[in-house]
């Protein structure tokens, strides 16, 4: 009786480690191909923002993901062949197959972001385009974003932009839980593109604004109060 209560425990325990979790994608607008033609922000503040100078938006730092402690994945990262497998918490893990879906070639594990509990992932689409996921280290939930993400101070919001000629420049703002990210809203502009932002605290972003694809090229430099965006 002794032997076959260890033999179950051998195996569930074992069962366990290798237990794999459901690929969940929380924003895939890319398999809708409309990730570019999404417009949800309702206020006009991102149109009307106060104007800083210059000097004002250069003496704030600021942070990037590459002021982020750099953390060793190789133990959770793993590619073999054509799969990318990330390794969950507690036990779990997923699959990341090149060319399952027919807009991304090859999976590529960038970074982990400890501050969101995320890993960045990146999708290429032949030479011209890549695709930034987002991965839950506890759900593998990923989401779809535009950019790096850029983290509020609290750690409990982020935004990301892209900046494009042949399509809309956008800015998203995310919300940031243990177990997921959530898009809050997403702006887009044929106009102009926040080509820098920067988090001034935890309710101002300040934003460089770019027509990049004008020949009268003209930059400003904007205050957006995110205040009201916050749950």
């Amino acid at each position: 009786m002794k032997q076959i209560f260890i033999f179950t425990f051998i195996f569930v325990f074992f069962s366990c480690q290798n237990k794999k979790a459901k690929v969940i994608e929380e924003s895939d607008y890319l398999s809708l191909d409309s990730f570019w033609n999404l417009d949800t922000l309702t206020h006009n503040d991102i149109y009307y923002p106060d104007t800083i100078s210059e000097q004002e938006f250069n003496k704030t730092a600021g942070n990037t993901i590459l002021d982020l402690e750099v953390i060793d994945d190789c133990e959770n990262i793993i590619r073999n062949d054509s799969v990318l497998f990330l390794k969950l918490n507690h036990f779990k893990s997923i699959e990341l197959i090149d060319k399952e879906k027919p807009y991304i070639e090859r999976y590529f594990y960038l970074r982990n972001i400890q501050p969101i509990n995320s890993w960045l992932i990146e999708g290429l689409h032949g030479d011209e385009h890549a695709y930034l996921f987002l991965v839950n280290k506890n759900t593998g939930k990923m989401s779809t974003i535009a950019g790096e993400p850029i983290i509020s101070p609290n750690k409990k919001y982020f935004i990301c932009s892209r900046s494009s000629c042949t399509d809309p420049s956008l800015i998203q703002f995310f919300k940031v839980d243990n177990d997921s990210v959530k898009e809050i809203w997403v702006k887009l502009s044929d106009n102009w593109a926040a080509t820098e932002m920067k988090w001034k605290n935890d309710s101002i972003i300040y934003i460089k604004k770019e027509n990049i694809c004008s020949n009268n090229h003209m930059i400003t430099y904007q205050k957006l109060m995110v205040s009201k965006y916050m749950k």
